[in-house]
């Protein structure tokens, strides 16, 4: 039986988590993460500042919808997310790692949720789009974090296919 940190999924978002891990490191960030990944954790990452700046860091390593310009998370990974953050008052920011387009973007949960109509292919969409289990954020309310190199998006397709 493969172990549950030895499955594809599990390891491809490992990577991702490492890269943000990286990047938040080199801004000087403080990381505490989970010490058993084998357990249920109920996110990915907690990220301090100059013992001031303190938010929730949740990681998504996957690829934008190709016929939708937006990219989401599992609902019920959403509900405990702001349950999270209003019950300890902490900002939850959410990092997508998308392979696909070669960058990481994202932004706050309160921000990504806010409602928004956005026009695309003679089309009004509105945000966010609750469908099939998943909220759908739209890459018009992300900000640009960094590009992934050509060894990472390499390393990530390698598990994806």
């Amino acid at each position: 039986m493969i172990g549950w940190q030895n499955k594809n999924d599990v390891v491809v978002g490992n990577i991702g988590e490492r890269i943000v891990r990286d990047i938040l490191n080199s801004k000087g960030y403080v990381l505490y993460a989970p010490l058993n990944h084998e357990l249920a954790h109920a996110f990915d990452m907690l990220a301090e500042k100059d013992k001031k700046d303190l938010f929730i860091v949740e990681v998504k390593t996957k690829r934008s919808r190709e016929e939708y310009p937006d990219t989401g998370v599992d609902t019920r990974n959403y509900w405990v997310y702001k349950e999270l953050s209003e019950k300890h008052n902490l900002p939850i920011f959410v990092y997508f790692v998308d392979y696909h387009l070669g960058e990481i973007y994202g932004n706050y949960l309160d921000i990504l949720e806010e409602n928004i109509t956005i026009y695309f292919e003679n089309r009004e969409l509105d945000y966010p789009r609750f469908e099939g289990g998943i909220i759908y954020f739209p890459l018009q309310s992300m900000v640009h974090i960094d590009y992934l190199t050509n060894k990472e998006i390499d390393e990530i397709l390698k598990l994806k296919r």
